[in-house]
């Protein structure tokens, strides 16, 4: 799945919100296989839709292909080994990933992953994104810092992606977290309690992060705290709620 942290860096090439229009549809060059990334993404309230698919070709010859086919100026960014391009479709803004990956039966194979997000929708700051899951922005606490908030919606299942951070211990959070997903209904796992309380106290400041676990009706959930060196704590928080 394309890095919430490259779709928001594309955020800041759209310029201007456009008027309302019908998705592009985009071709596609021949491909080995293909796969759903998501249907109903929203990154920081901004409505995406991602496929993705694997070829046999090489990063470069995609990346021409592409520039060929649908013409006009292209962005261009590296991230790590990733080639990222974009660019403006009217109220839309379309960026394809290429990433070189490794196959035992065919050699070289380049995984491609297109997104395509809707500009007429204003901008959220972070914060504001309601992610119809608890609104878990605003149960934050005090002082965070979301640094991404992703949602996912299809007809079995709901899901959220929550980055942020705080100048909070790694201990203070997880007292947080416990208090609003009880007070919410949820229940902690069992062995994630057990394997905290045998945490030495130091460890809940510093040191490798930690994860608990927490279920509720039709929700499963998992949280990832850590310290980073500058005394910062980071919270990864994921739900997924089945609809069924």
């Amino acid at each position: 799945m394309i890095a919430p942290t490259i779709v928001a860096g594309l955020l800041a090439w759209t310029g201007a919100v456009a008027q309302t229009g019908d998705w592009p549809r985009l071709p596609s060059p021949r491909h080995l296989d293909s796969f759903e990334v998501g249907q109903r993404i929203k990154l920081n309230g901004v409505p995406l839709k991602i496929k993705g698919y694997l070829s046999d070709r090489p990063v470069s010859e995609l990346n021409g292909w592409y520039r060929r086919t649908l013409g006009g100026q292209w962005v261009e960014n590296r991230v790590g080994h990733k080639t990222v391009i974009g660019q403006r479709q009217g109220e839309y803004f379309v960026s394809v990933e290429f990433e070189p990956v490794l196959s035992g039966l065919s050699g070289s194979t380049t995984k491609v992953v297109v997104s395509i997000m809707d500009l007429n929708r204003q901008t959220m700051r972070p914060g504001q994104a309601d992610d119809g899951l608890g609104g878990w922005a605003a149960r934050l606490p005090l002082s965070s810092r979301v640094l991404s908030h992703m949602t996912d919606s299809t007809p079995t299942h709901e899901s959220l992606h929550l980055v942020a951070t705080n100048g909070h211990s790694a201990a203070y959070n997880a007292q947080h977290f416990r208090r609003e997903f009880r007070h919410m209904g949820f229940h902690e796992d069992a062995a994630a309690v057990a394997a905290d309380a045998q945490r030495a106290p130091a460890s809940s400041t510093t040191g490798a992060p930690h994860r608990l676990s927490f279920s509720g009706p039709g929700t499963d959930a998992v949280l990832v705290l850590g310290r980073e060196t500058n005394g910062q704590s980071t919270v990864v928080l994921i739900l997924n709620r089945s609809k069924r």
